[in-house]
């Protein structure tokens, strides 16, 4: 497990005021001569505009619980293939332009207006797909194409400067990581453990990858490389993840033993529990440039229920906080 050195510095700094806060960080007051930290609080789950389809499997964007982006995915058994695209304001979905391959299984991120997806499968048992589209905010279009085909990935970072990593290539998990610039995809440094289903968040030079069957395995990416950060308490794949490496959410998903609605947050050192989601389900999507704006929509429950819930959560913001011995 890593260190707070390694995660954070070799030194607890010392200042006169104290700086902007950003969840995970720790500091001495010299004017106050104590010890500080910050950190989210506590938060709640509270119900949003329910998907016009429901539907599991789908691609995810978006920045904000009044930016959101959800599309493809698979609402039948044996699994449809939807090219279906709605847009979250906050208060309702709304159609938006239909992907030119639907598939489910993809994954992808960026922003309402600009977002890529990448991946996926056609039918069942389904053909994995190298397919990667753009989305400009009104309609779709297909980009340069992935190196390795596969489903089940994760998407981080923007369509200039995106990743897609891990899935199931060609029938299990794998641990490539596929970088794109806009134009076309390059292969680049993989990650240490090989996953699939995993949830992932972040800027392209700064994200995290999190899940895999029955593990909380969180690999963190700096530009350049991967590092093993601390686990989930309960390990699941099948999620969605929010938020940067420094405040985010790990929602849903589907451990050993069935859909569960457990949700954590990450500070940069270390997963906590928090409020739960008011419905169980794996296979979700979900998005938020930081925890305290989190949505999570769709996605699976036993017995073919292919769920249109819209979830939104009320974080408590980051705050500064004294270190006391009680």
């Amino acid at each position: 497990m890593a260190t707070y050195k390694e995660l954070k510095g070799f030194k607890v700094k010392s200042l006169s005021s104290d700086p902007t806060v950003d969840a995970g960080q720790i500091w001495y007051n010299t004017t106050s001569n104590t010890l500080k930290y910050d950190g989210a609080g506590a938060g709640s789950w509270s119900s949003g505009g329910s998907l016009d389809t429901g539907r599991e499997q789908g691609g995810s964007a978006g920045i904000s619980q009044t930016s959101a982006l959800y599309t493809g995915g698979a609402n039948t058994h044996p699994p449809s293939s939807l090219a279906i695209t709605e847009i979250y304001n906050g208060t309702a979905w709304s159609e938006g332009g239909a992907l030119n391959t639907g598939r489910k299984g993809l994954e992808g991120n960026g922003t309402e207006t600009a977002a890529f997806v990448a991946g996926g499968q056609i039918g069942y048992p389904g053909v994995k797909q190298v397919i990667a589209e753009t989305y400009n905010g009104v309609a779709w279009s297909e980009t340069g194409v992935l190196n390795t085909a596969r489903t089940y990935g994760t998407g981080t970072g923007t369509t200039t400067a995106g990743l897609f990593c891990a899935g199931d290539s060609p029938v299990d998990q794998c641990n490539l990581v596929e970088l794109y610039n806009g134009t076309g995809w390059t292969e680049t440094t993989e990650l240490n453990t090989a996953t699939t289903g995993a949830g992932g968040s972040g800027p392209q030079s700064a994200c995290f990858v999190v899940g895999k069957w029955a593990s909380g395995l969180t690999q963190q990416y700096n530009g350049t490389g991967w590092t093993t950060v601390p686990s989930m308490n309960l390990g699941r794949n099948s999620l969605a993840a929010s938020g940067t490496t420094s405040l985010s959410l790990a929602m849903g998903g589907y451990p050993p033993l069935g859909q569960t609605n457990a949700v954590e947050l990450y500070d940069g050192s270390s997963w906590t529990s928090v409020a739960a989601l008011a419905t169980p389900r794996t296979q979700l999507g979900g998005c938020g440039s930081n925890a305290n704006n989190s949505v999570a929509y769709g996605g699976y429950q036993a017995d073919y229920i292919y769920g249109n819930w819209t979830e939104e959560w009320d974080g408590a913001p980051a705050a500064v906080r004294t270190v006391t011995t009680s």
